[in-house]
């Protein structure tokens, strides 16, 4: 028997699924339907920031990064998308802090290296 938790996690996959296929209206759904259903299912908000994001809807990026970054302070790519919106707000302050932070939790990443290129250009 599907739990509520499975069910959640179906809607996420869809989601990626929709993501890659660059449906971000349907992967926006998902993850929404997803958060419904279980509002402490952090990658639902970084999935759906990452569609807002592919949207242009920086605003909404920020938002639900903020909202991961509650359920699971430490969790770099938050700080990571969060800081690319901000960037492309024109927030350099915000942007700076954030790619920074993501810095700091991540040993190693293959976006370390555009990260610390991004905060020179920042800087």
């Amino acid at each position: 028997m599907q739990t509520e938790n499975d069910f959640s996690q179906t809607h996420v996959n869809r989601a990626n699924t929709y993501l890659n296929d660059g449906q971000y209206d349907m992967a926006i759904s998902e993850c929404t339907k997803a958060i419904q259903l279980d509002p402490h299912l952090y990658i639902a908000y970084i999935n759906r920031a990452s569609a807002y994001s592919m949207k242009g809807q920086y605003d909404l990026v920020i938002n639900d990064c903020n909202l991961a970054i509650q359920l699971e302070p430490d969790l770099p790519l938050a700080f990571l998308s969060r800081g690319m919106a901000y960037r492309s707000l024109g927030s350099k302050t915000e942007a700076l802090d954030d790619l920074k932070k993501f810095i700091t939790l991540t040993d190693s990443s293959p976006f370390t290296q555009i990260v610390e290129k991004q905060i020179e250009e920042l800087s």
